[in-house]
């Protein structure tokens, strides 16, 4: 059920971050975008070092937050037992 729920949230960061939807642009428009090669590499290197973590750092936040309420509930059924 964790793994689920993990995967379910990762999933969920990952699509939210994807979904900046734009009208498509013309040719002029995206050859005046066009990145050189270095551009890119900095681009990616930026977002590997950077977002990557960011996103790392609010997963296991979230993975902090799920288990204390698994341990509470767990608590909670151990002192319903007793």
């Amino acid at each position: 059920m964790k793994k689920i729920i993990s995967t379910l949230l990762a999933l969920l960061v990952i699509m939210a971050g994807c979904s900046d939807h734009k009208a498509p642009d013309t040719k002029k428009d995206q050859a005046e975008k066009e990145m050189s090669f270095a551009e890119k590499q900095r681009a990616v290197s930026t977002f590997i070092n950077e977002d990557v973590y960011a996103i790392a750092e609010v997963q296991l936040k979230a993975f902090d937050s799920l288990q204390q309420v698994m341990d509470d509930k767990h608590n909670e059924n151990d002192q319903k037992s007793v």
